[in-house]
């Protein structure tokens, strides 16, 4: 069975060494978005210049991206390697402010870009 495997950077600094680690593991179909954590989200509602019903380009207004989000697609036996590899990079996902990662289930697959 595959996974799709997310993980959420929390220092954007750690992209390189976290894609070349994953890399050397043998996963070459790698997803990068930058991404913004909602997390301060209720600070910034409270911003006197913000309109009545705000939405989140309001919000989100001047900020820049602070985050990327990494995901791929590997067999389950890839799993723990990309969560060790991750982990030497960015140090313990247990602990806080290190990022996230998460693997989901692929049920079906198809079109999947292979170059190698």
């Amino acid at each position: 069975m595959f996974h799709m495997v997310f993980l959420v950077l929390a220092e954007s600094e750690q992209l390189n060494a976290v894609v070349e680690a994953w890399q050397a593991e043998g996963v070459h179909d790698i997803t990068v978005l930058q991404s913004k954590s909602l997390m301060p989200l209720r600070d910034r509602c409270r911003r006197d210049d913000l309109p009545l019903f705000p939405s989140l380009a309001d919000i989100f207004e001047n900020d820049e991206f602070d985050h990327f989000t990494l995901f791929t697609v590997v067999a389950d036996a890839q799993i723990d390697q990309l969560i060790a590899a991750a982990e030497r990079q960015i140090g313990d996902l247990n602990e806080p402010g290190n990022g996230a990662l998460f693997a989901l289930p692929v049920s079906r697959m198809k079109g999947v870009l292979r170059k190698h």
